[in-house]
């Protein structure tokens, strides 16, 4: 089997680090210890004999947990050609009702300093999403208990998130501390779309 497949990375990822990854990859299963934590891939396909690949029957049998992802944020739009080309499926844009998971995790800081409330959506730091790294650095605690991001998590119960999270599909709401009312529409929201 030659698969994981260079020119199949390149058109999906739109780079040439295949071997890198798999290396990588290769390399963390040479030390892992399933004591020490979890490890998981989603590997994102459209093939469907790809589970057979050494490099993901070694991984299971070293207990990560490997499974398969067909579906991808497409960017707003901007990747959907290509997704649909190698049969690959947009994400569901869920309803937001409530706030996303990731205004829970904690700041995601730039090479230059910079900071953003999304790590994962906010790839350039000029979104709404965007965080003071002195204010930040000054009393963190503060700006996610009371500040930036308690705003940017109220903005979401209100049902106006912003902007660069309305097109999300990455969106993973926190039901956890929030009311019933919200948890049960989020819910229903969910059921509808799907």
């Amino acid at each position: 089997m030659t698969y994981p497949d260079e020119d199949e990375y390149a058109r999906i990822y739109r780079n040439r680090a295949l071997k890198r990854v798999v290396g990588n990859l290769e390399g963390i299963l040479k030390v892992f210890d399933q004591h020490r934590c979890r490890i998981g891939l989603s590997i994102r396909t459209p093939r469907h004999n790809w589970d057979r690949h050494p490099l993901f029957v070694a991984a299971r049998e070293k207990g990560w947990a490997v499974s398969r992802n067909r579906f991808f944020d497409d960017w707003s739009g901007r990747t959907r050609e290509i997704m649909s080309r190698e049969g690959l499926f947009t994400r569901p844009n869920r309803v937001k009702r409530l706030t996303c998971a990731i205004l829970f995790s904690g700041p995601h800081f730039f090479s230059d300093g910079r900071a953003t409330a999304c790590g994962c959506r906010d790839l350039d730091g000029k979104s709404e999403l965007a965080l003071g790294s002195r204010e930040l650095i000054e009393d963190m605690r503060q700006v996610y208990a009371t500040g930036a991001v308690a705003d940017l998590r109220e903005r979401f119960r209100q049902g106006d998130p912003p902007n660069i999270c309305k097109s999300c599909r990455h969106y993973n709401p926190a039901f956890a501390g929030e009311p019933l009312g919200p948890r049960l529409s989020q819910l229903l929201a969910d059921i509808i779309v799907s």
